[in-house]
């Protein structure tokens, strides 16, 4: 498959269509009710590793695309996954 640099739901199979609308789309699905929302978990996640002179409102976009970080955020989606799945 040739991606042109943009994930979308065409990328992932049925299982993966239902988690990304659970998790991502809103704070209002009843998995994100029960177990989180990514955005609310990006946001605490980026929160303890992001500190002054950044605020509340802008840290997230000064938060560094590594390989370390990366593990950090796929470590948030792997266990949000599990408790999808059980």
């Amino acid at each position: 498959m040739q991606m042109d640099g943009v994930f979308t739901s065409e990328e992932l199979n049925a299982k993966g269509q239902k988690f990304a609308s659970a998790y991502y789309k809103s704070n209002k699905t009843k998995f994100a009710k029960q177990f989180g929302w990514y955005l609310s978990d990006y946001d605490e996640l980026t929160f303890k590793y992001i500190k002054e002179p950044y605020t509340r409102d802008n840290w997230y976009f000064f938060f560094e695309n590594s390989e370390e970080n990366y593990l950090l955020v796929k470590a948030v989606i792997d266990k949000r996954y599990r408790e999808f799945l059980s």
